[in-house]
């Protein structure tokens, strides 16, 4: 069996787009873990590592935005790709620049194309 390319932490509330995530991602070569939100995944991090964080950014008990200030704040080296269908918020401030200010390496406009993930999932592992 060939070895991962890396694991990678997916965060999604969605149950329908956690699986094919995780299916998907694990179709091109990578270990997935899937899980449904940010205290879910601050759980899973105190006892195991990833090479990479897809996240959710509007999510029941922690969100994104909140998990993605946590991990940099406890795991600055881990790479974070923030998705998100929901480009402003009530505020109309654009929740996906937003977290590229608190450390998300990329950002990934729902809805995204395959493609585009796999890029941007790359990409983000190649500078790390």
């Amino acid at each position: 069996m060939k070895e991962p390319i890396a694991r990678v932490l997916v965060v999604e509330d969605d149950h329908s787009l956690r699986q094919y995530l995780a299916e998907a991602l694990a179709e091109c070569g990578y270990a997935v873990v899937p899980v449904e939100n940010g205290d879910e995944a601050e759980a899973w991090l105190e006892t195991s590592t990833a090479d990479v964080v897809l996240t959710d950014l509007v999510m029941p008990e922690q969100d994104g935005v909140a998990l993605i200030a946590s991990i940099k704040r406890r795991f600055p080296a881990l790479p974070v790709v923030a998705m998100s269908g929901r480009g402003r918020t009530d505020l109309s401030i654009d929740s996906l620049a937003l977290v590229r200010v608190l450390g998300a390496d990329a950002t990934l406009e729902k809805p995204f194309g395959l493609a585009e993930l796999e890029r941007t999932i790359a990409w983000v592992l190649a500078r790390h």
